[in-house]
């Protein structure tokens, strides 16, 4: 749902738009400004960027630590991704995290031996939660959600 104020200043018009989100999506700040001014002939206005809650001066580098063979682009939906796992999902990501330790070893062996990239790793992160028995409402299931006929 969107709803859209705007006020008036000396020679600026400010425009809040607020966004009510389904809760279980991540997003960034719940509010963005734009800033436009009409005497000047600059077709697009300037935004301005989301506040976050977690700087990204230190998520940046932490993903570029992880990238070996395969680009990870950092943007801003990375970063919001990154804040609802922290944030919306903690005991999730704790979880995960715990269950990394058992998962990653064998990967990471197997990865190597078939010269794959280490970073596939990750993917079982997305497809699964590192939840062995998940089944998705498609009926993949298992750590990677291979389909039955794949």
């Amino acid at each position: 749902m969107l709803d859209r104020r705007c006020s008036y200043g000396s020679n600026n018009i400010f425009t809040t738009t607020e966004f009510r989100h389904d809760s279980s999506q991540p997003q960034a700040a719940d509010t963005a400004i734009v800033i436009t001014n009409p005497s000047i002939n600059d077709p697009k206005p300037a935004v301005a960027e989301p506040a976050w809650l977690i700087d990204p001066s230190i998520v940046q580098p932490r993903l570029q630590a992880l990238q070996k063979e395969i680009q990870l682009t950092y943007n801003s939906v990375t970063h919001q991704f990154v804040e609802y796992f922290a944030y919306r999902k903690p005991s999730f990501t704790k979880t995960m995290m715990e269950r990394k330790d058992l998962y990653f070893p064998l990967y990471e062996k197997y990865l190597k031996k078939y010269g794959l990239p280490d970073e596939l790793k990750y993917l079982s992160l997305i497809e699964s939660g590192l939840n062995p028995k998940a089944i998705s409402r498609a009926g993949a299931g298992g750590l990677w959600q291979f389909m039955p006929n794949s």
